[in-house]
This record gives structure tokens, sequence and C-alpha cells, in this order.
């Protein structure tokens, strides 16, 4: 994938084919996915958590970009306005899922400095401090020890990691185990993993996740929006129709009485076909959702309009920066990703 890439953006360059095109690919407008923001020497050594991660130099030379391009900076509630009008200067919108600490400590002074408006959307265990956020404990589980083993639904699980090779091929090992595990079932999963092995839940949270006191303090500016993002952030299809409305509702409600605003703005967990559909889409609208964005990859068209609660983003993947001039100011990868399709509503 990553020698296909290296084609494509040498092929654009090579012939601007892509300023010809983007009328047909580049849509209304763009809403952009981040997720952590840290610095550089902080990056996480494996590659599933540092495609999380961008730098605070990344974010800025994003914005600038846009800027010089004369795109609109809008917050996510504007965009059911703009689908309905006629609109020639395009938008884009910043978005951030889960609610990591670094989102007030070193991405709120950017878009300030900037006047950018953004949306946090929060996983609401993160403030509560219940979250596991077992990506990051994992990462921690790896890097600290030599050998991996723990015992799980009477299996024993056993794991070299003496090296950096070796390191990635436990992480993503151990993360297939984790995914595919039922939700009913993941305080064992997370115990038998990690809490045997000595990772200590709270203190990852405490280490990366956002309060709520961060969280009002940030709601009272008008540059940010506060979306919900569910209650554990898991995959919503693997729900049943009452856990989905609750993981819908206590989120939102949860939200609201501690910023004291109405939340009409939702980030659907994983958010790919796999993870939502009509159901869910459905469940949001329900809920009193006014938006719902999801991951899939493609620019926001007119048609969009009806499919408020299923909106598509780009993600900005921490792991591929130095491609971004191309990938983000052309919209050429996120119509190359859809399967040149353009417009993406399922």
């Amino acid at each position: 994938m990553k020698k296909v890439r290296t084609t494509i953006k040498s092929a654009l360059k090579r012939t601007q084919l892509f300023k010809l095109l983007a009328p047909w690919y580049s849509g209304s407008g763009s809403i952009l996915m981040f997720h952590r923001i840290c610095r550089k020497e902080e990056k996480s050594f494996f590659l599933n958590n540092s495609a999380l991660e961008i730098t605070p130099e990344y974010l800025e030379a994003i914005i600038l970009s846009f800027k010089k391009r004369g795109y609109v900076f809008v917050p996510i509630g504007d965009v059911p306005r703009i689908l309905n009008i006629h609109q020639k200067q395009k938008f884009v919108v910043f978005t951030f899922d889960d609610g990591y600490l670094d989102t007030y400590a070193l991405a709120y002074p950017i878009f300030r400095k900037y006047k950018v408006p953004f949306t946090i959307y929060v996983t609401t265990s993160f403030p509560d401090g219940d979250a596991v956020l077992w990506w990051y404990m994992l990462d921690a589980l790896v890097i600290q020890n030599r050998t991996v083993e723990f015992d799980l639904d009477g299996t024993h699980y056993g794991f070299n990691c003496c090296d950096n090779q070796s390191k990635e091929m436990t992480f993503m090992a151990i993360q297939k185990i984790i995914q595919s595990s039922n939700p009913s079932h993941f305080s064992n999963v997370v115990e038998a993993v990690f809490a045997k092995n000595g990772i200590d839940r709270r203190a990852t949270s405490d280490r990366f996740a956002i309060g709520w006191e961060s969280l009002i303090a940030m709601s009272k500016d008008k540059l940010v929006t506060i979306g919900a993002h569910t209650v554990n952030h898991f995959s919503l299809k693997n729900l049943s129709e009452e856990e989905l409305n609750s993981e819908l509702l206590l989120s939102k409600n949860r939200i609201e009485s501690k910023i004291d605003l109405p939340v009409k703005a939702f980030s659907y967990p994983f958010g790919g076909i796999n993870e939502a559909g009509l159901r869910e889409f459905d469940a949001v609208k329900r809920a009193g959702f006014e938006t719902g964005v999801t991951t899939r990859q493609t620019n926001v068209f007119k048609q969009h309009k009806s499919y408020l609660t299923s909106l598509p983003r780009i993600n900005i993947d921490g792991n591929i920066e130095s491609f971004a001039k191309i990938e983000y100011e052309s919209g050429f990868l996120p119509f190359y990703r859809a399967g040149c399709k353009g417009f993406v509503a399922d």
C-alpha cells in the first residue's frame, strides 16, 4: 500500500491531473478526523497507536494549508445548513474522537491561535475515570516486557517480544484477541491480559484521558463543540437494541449534565461499515442527535444532506504526515480510498 501511495503521489505531482479532476471528487467540503496530539518524541512505537497521534506542528500545517486555499472553517453544527444552500466556498470541519487530555493541552491553544472551531467527541468513561484504554495499556505491556503470558477462556497464550519486530507482532496478535472478545466478557479479558501482568488501568486513564474540568472550560468557548462518542466505546453493531440506546442516551445525558448545553453531535466508535449501519444511524437520530460522523473515507457531498447521521470523514493518519500535501489539498486519496465512488452514504 505504501508503494501504491508513493506512485500515486509521484503521478499527481508530475501531471497535476488532480487539479483538473478536483471538481468531481472534492465535494462540498471535508470533515477531518483526529485522535491525539502529541510531541514527536512522545509518539508510540507501535504503528496502530502512532497512527492516532499527530504532532502540534502537523496540526498547525494542516490549518494553514486549508486557510491558504480559501476553505471556510466551520463547526460540525453548521454542516446541515451548508448542505442545504448554494455555497461556492468549500468548508472544513476539525473533529477529535475519544477525549484525550492533549486535545485540551496541545490542540486547543492552536485552534484558539487561529480562531478555528473544532469538535471533540467524548467517550464519557474517559472523563469519568472508568475508561479502559487498552491500546495504550497494551503499548506499555509489550514495551516493558521481553515475554508476555496470560490465560484466557481456558487457553494459555505466550509471546516472545525481545526485539522490535517481535514486539510489533505481539502487539498486533494481542490486539486481535482483545478486539474479537465479546463486550460482556471484556472485564475478564482486561483482568487476564493486563491486571495479572501488572498494568494499571487507572494509571493509564489518568495519563491519557481528559477530565471534566477541562471539558467544561472548553465548552464555554464558542469555538468548541462537545459531542458524544458513547459511554464505553463498544462496537455498536455488537450491542442489543437496549444496550445501543443506553450507550447513546447515557453518554448524551451525562455530557449535557456536566456542560449545561445540548449535545447534538455524535461520533460512532470505530465507525466503519462493520461497526455502524442503518440500525445505528436511525438510533442516533431517535436519540436526538442532529449529526453523526463515521469513519467512511470520502469528502462531504450535497447528497449528504439526506444522510446527516452517517457523514463521512477523512482520517488524519499520524504515520503518513509527510504525504499530507497531495492527500489533503487535492482530495484525491479520500476519493481513491472510497473506490473512486465519491459520494458514500451506506
